[in-house]
């Protein structure tokens, strides 16, 4: 590499200016020096890239420029946060890796400003355009778009920077000692006691028939009209059993005759509930039998009562009518 005509105590009061900043380009400068004598080397071939797209980072580019320069113009001119030059000497290493590269004269001017603009977008907030990072190095704005484009299809777009490996890049650039993880602190373990798993016994046919009994047990369903009241009831001395009492006197006796007869409708299906409730072989087809006998008994009675309440408002508005017409005359 040819001689530095600038240092970096020319940008060292600068905000963008780190310590490290001598250590890379020292780094950089021995790598290309040793290979200094060998020819050109070329890129391997890469799966995500093609041979005319690697090609760009091999073009003899100012030569005679050293890193030195190149670093102290980019300190002076980009005006970027310190620690950009931390990442880039990271991205350096990682390019090298995925691209198989050796630092040469020819091309560890292209490595180092693709890198830049890769980690400077990545860490500054407000970069600059190419252009200007194009005309600190000394190309056009084609051919840094070109190696920032090879660059990062080559890495399949993945330039994220690890805060550990950061941290590994400082310290040993800066000659800082290596921070150490921190240590979770020891959160007492407590012991928790289950109670042992207890699986009920399966239930035996008609257990469903013995729950209807325990909540009927001692209660009365009834249903009341103007007519009279209806009520059925289950107590444990005596089985289910149906009691039907009439105190209108506005019943007629047809009327009387329908209600007794849906009345044994109902004490009949009760009947036949509770002899398939203490048959523990019925079948699921016999329950839904009772059940739908039951049902269609509950429906009937509903629907007489409904029919009597609309008859006897009939009459008392036809007996109304009447008394005010015997009255007018």
């Amino acid at each position: 590499m040819p001689k530095a005509l600038r240092s970096f105590s020319e940008v060292s009061h600068l905000s963008s200016y780190t310590p490290a900043l001598p250590k890379i380009s020292e780094v950089l400068s021995n790598e290309s020096d040793k290979n200094a004598d060998a020819p050109t080397p070329c890129i391997p071939a890469h799966p995500l890239c093609t041979q005319e797209e690697l090609s760009v980072l091999n073009i003899p580019a100012h030569a005679h420029v050293s890193v030195t320069d190149v670093l102290v113009r980019v300190c002076k001119y980009a005006k970027c946060s310190p620690s950009v030059f931390i990442a880039l000497a990271l991205m350096v290493d990682r390019v090298r890796q995925v691209f198989g590269i050796t630092i040469h004269p020819d091309n560890v001017h292209q490595v180092v400003m693709g890198c830049f603009v890769l980690v400077v977008k990545m860490l500054d907030d407000v970069p600059y355009h190419n252009k200007v990072y194009a005309r600190i190095a000394g190309y056009d704005t084609e051919r840094l778009n070109a190696i920032e484009r090879v660059l990062l299809k080559g890495m399949d777009w993945d330039v994220y920077i690890d805060s550990d490996a950061f941290s590994m890049y400082r310290a040993e650039l800066l000659g800082e000692p290596l921070p150490t993880p921190p240590v979770a602190p020891e959160v007492p373990v407590k012991t928790v006691q289950f109670s042992p798993l207890v699986v009920p016994a399966p239930e035996p046919r008609g257990a469903w028939v013995e729950s209807f009994r325990s909540v009927a047990s001692g209660a009365d369903i009834s249903r009341s009209s103007s007519l009279g009241t209806t009520s059925l009831g289950y107590t444990e001395d005596r089985p289910l059993s149906r009691s039907v009492s009439f105190s209108s006197q506005k019943s007629s006796p047809s009327l009387l005759r329908r209600m007794r007869s849906k009345a044994s409708l109902l004490s009949q299906a009760f009947g036949k509930l509770r002899v398939a409730s203490d048959s523990p072989k019925m079948s699921p087809t016999g329950w839904l039998k009772r059940t739908s006998t039951l049902r269609k008994a509950t429906t009937s009675t509903s629907n007489s009562s409904s029919n009597l309440n609309m008859n006897m408002n009939m009459s008392s508005a036809a007996l109304k009518s009447a008394r005010a017409s015997a009255i007018q005359n």
